[in-house]
C-alpha cells in the first residue's frame, strides 16, 4: 500500500509540475511586448530574404549588440526612434507604416514620388502625345 500512495504521491506532483510549466508559458506568451512583436515581424522577414543578423547590423550601421537586441525584442520601443524605424523598413524593404503599427505608434503619409501624368487621348482615340500635336 505504501507503494502504491508514493506512486500517486510522484504521479500528482509530475502533473502539479506540469501544470505550472504550461501556465508559465501561457503567461509569457499572452505579455507579447511590442518590442518583441517587432523582433519577431523582423526576424521573419530577415528569413525571408535570406540575410543575416550581421547583414542587418552592417546594413543599418550599428553594432552587432544594438541589432541583437531590437531583433530580440529587449530594446524597448521607447528607444527606437522614428528616424531608426525608417531605417530598418528600408533595409527590409518595407512600409516604415507597417513598422510603426507594430510599435502601436501613429502612422505617417507616404510621401509619393510625384506621377506622370498619363498621355491625352483625343476623343477620336489618337493618342495626342504620340502624335505630337
Amino acid at each position: 500500500m505504501a507503494d502504491s500512495f508514493e506512486a500517486l504521491r510522484k504521479f500528482v506532483a509530475h502533473e502539479v509540475q506540469s501544470q505550472r510549466e504550461i501556465r508559465a508559458v501561457a503567461s509569457e506568451g499572452q505579455r507579447i511586448t511590442p518590442a518583441k512583436m517587432l523582433g519577431i515581424f523582423l526576424e521573419s522577414a530577415l528569413a525571408k530574404s535570406k540575410r543575416s543578423r550581421r547583414h542587418f547590423a552592417r546594413a543599418l550601421q550599428i553594432d552587432a549588440g544594438l541589432a541583437t537586441a531590437i531583433l530580440d525584442g529587449k530594446l524597448p520601443d521607447s528607444e527606437i526612434d522614428d528616424a531608426l524605424l525608417v531605417d530598418i523598413a528600408r533595409v527590409l524593404k518595407h512600409e516604415p507604416n507597417t513598422l510603426r503599427l507594430i510599435l502601436g505608434r501613429s502612422i505617417v503619409p507616404t510621401i509619393e514620388a510625384e506621377i506622370v501624368p498619363p498621355p491625352t487621348v483625343s476623343p477620336n482615340g489618337s493618342d495626342e502625345a504620340q502624335s505630337g500635336r
